[in-house]
């Protein structure tokens, strides 16, 4: 089926339209779930006792690690 010869868009794609939209969904799951570990990951903190080079870069960057995952 090509442009023109139909009034119906679900025609033109090569995919079922359901197949697409449980694809769809399942990219906003991820989505969500990625959403989810990055509030949970800016609520963390440095571990107790953990000292050295390490855990000052981490501190350091905190705000900008947790930015960069924000949705």
């Amino acid at each position: 089926m090509q442009l023109g010869q139909t009034s119906d868009p679900t025609a033109l794609v090569p995919r079922s339209v359901a197949g697409i939209e449980a694809v769809v969904t399942a990219w906003q799951k991820r989505g969500d779930t990625a959403s989810q570990i990055a509030r949970a990951l800016r609520r963390q903190a440095v571990p107790e006792g953990w000292a050295g080079d390490g855990a000052d870069g981490l501190e350091a960057r905190e705000s900008e690690i947790a930015a960069s995952r924000a949705p």
